[in-house]
């Protein structure tokens, strides 16, 4: 099924199937991070998004802020051409959301570096629920 799909894609598309890639994410994630004049990227990325983070970082690892990567994808099977990805997935929400944040959140700022914000108020479980 996915060389039809990708035969697909290139009869429609032509050649616009290499610029469509994690990396390229990850490349425009960089060029926003320094058009805002941001000093670093910090973000709560899920489900693919873990993947974008993790390529974000190998890519541009000096600018990188602090990452909470949720549903962790593997990010290799994205180049196998026989395969989608999805055989990797493996998604700790909820023992994230109840245990590492609430614990993190409880110890507070001496001891998490998670609860200790720079240049902005700390963030409860509800604020992070509610973006």
């Amino acid at each position: 099924m996915n060389k039809a799909v990708f035969q697909a894609c290139w009869e429609r598309l032509d050649d616009i199937g290499r610029f469509v890639s994690t990396a390229f994410v990850a490349h425009d994630l960089e060029q926003i991070r320094t058009a805002l004049g941001e000093d670093e990227l910090t973000g709560y990325l899920v489900s693919y998004g873990t993947g974008i983070g993790q390529t974000y970082a190998n890519m541009y690892p000096g600018s990188v802020g602090r990452m909470i990567l949720d549903g962790t994808e593997h990010v290799r099977d994205h180049r196998l051409l026989g395969d989608f990805g999805w055989t990797a997935l493996d998604n700790g929400t909820d023992a994230w959301n109840d245990g590492f944040l609430g614990e993190c959140i409880n110890a507070g700022r001496e001891h998490c570096v998670l609860a200790q914000p720079r240049n902005s108020k700390p963030v409860s479980v509800d604020k992070l629920k509610s973006v």
